[in-house]
């Protein structure tokens, strides 16, 4: 499965909003900031995730794209 920063942002906003139950406020600026943090993180995984193959005539370590 592919990266995908707005299904991240709302695995995001349905955690916190069931772990902070009427404590969260659910607003646009959750929105805005759930998505913000997803993109960050799938940013951050994709330019420094790396593979490693620790046998075979692919063994070796790459970088995931």
């Amino acid at each position: 499965m592919a990266l995908d920063a707005t299904r991240l942002a709302q695995a995001m906003k349905a955690a916190l909003l069931q772990a902070c139950g009427s404590k969260a406020i659910d607003n646009p600026c959750m929105d805005e900031a759930c998505l913000a943090m997803a993109e960050a993180i799938v940013d951050e995984i994709k330019a420094n995730a790396e593979v490693t193959v620790p046998t075979g005539s692919s063994a070796g370590t790459y970088s995931v794209s």
